[in-house]
């Protein structure tokens, strides 16, 4: 699971469509941590798919505006809002923090 700000901030340098990996850098952690992206075949797509659309931009998700700056952070909520899901209050950060709850009562850590 990556926090909001590292989904936002990831740039191309950090995915390695050759190991299949994507090496998010200590800076914006606790640690370096590396996801390997060949564990999902929906992710490796979804990653292939991004690059395309964002065309020359550093960014995996580049600013609409401007394509050598990412996403701004409310842009995550605004897309979460726009899918209707009657939840009030719902933000982008809920689904790490419930992703977070099951995984710990299932004994992962």
């Amino acid at each position: 699971m990556v926090r909001k700000s590292e989904l936002i901030e990831a740039t191309w340098s950090e995915v390695n469509f050759n190991s299949l990996e994507w090496r998010i850098p200590g800076e914006g952690m606790k640690m370096d941590n590396l996801l390997p992206l060949s564990k999902s075949k929906q992710a490796l797509a979804m990653f292939e798919e991004l690059k395309f659309l964002a065309g020359d931009s550093p960014y995996v998700f580049p600013n609409r505006h401007d394509y050598r700056r990412p996403i701004s952070n409310t842009t995550l909520n605004c897309a979460v809002r726009t899918l209707d899901l009657n939840v009030r209050d719902f933000v982008i950060h809920d689904f790490r923090r419930t992703a977070s709850t099951l995984l710990h009562k299932q004994g992962y850590n």
